[in-house]
């Protein structure tokens, strides 16, 4: 019984770290990446590298970790678009709408009312029909 225990204290405690551990490649892409992040083209240059690496799970931590250290707020939307997407294309649908509302607000004093549809749609693909259709209201009231 006691072995049991430990057993199951110690998955609990050191599984976390091992599952939500980088790979070396993604870490290597992040340090060559942010460096440059006051370069024109960051952007594409860090969608090139998230397409090269190994796991979609790889992809959208370098996004996520790439939009929280830059400074601009149009490079941030961009990152996080993409972070967005790779979410739901894994069907990671609620943390897919809470990226696309990320991206929404990511330039202060302007909604991106396309980026609102996205995280109604994600809402509804996760069976929230009720934040969905919040999330569409807001769109239609902030259209017209």
């Amino acid at each position: 019984m006691i072995k049991k225990t430990f057993l199951i204290l110690s998955c609990l405690v050191f599984l976390p770290f091992i599952v939500l551990a980088q790979s070396e490649p993604a870490k290597a892409s992040f340090n060559a990446l942010v460096s440059r992040l006051d370069e024109k083209n960051i952007t594409s240059i860090a969608i090139e590298e998230a397409a090269e690496l190994d796991s979609i799970d790889d992809s959208i931590w370098l996004m996520a970790n790439l939009a929280d250290a830059t400074s601009s707020d149009i490079y941030r939307k961009i990152l996080l678009s993409d972070k967005a997407s790779l979410l739901e294309l894994s069907g990671h649908y609620v943390d897919a709408a809470l990226a696309w509302e990320a991206v929404a607000k990511a330039i202060p004093g302007k909604v991106d009312y396309n980026a609102m549809l996205s995280a109604a749609a994600c809402r509804l693909a996760a069976g929230d029909v009720e934040a969905a259709a919040m999330l569409a209201n807001t769109v239609s009231f902030g259209i017209f």
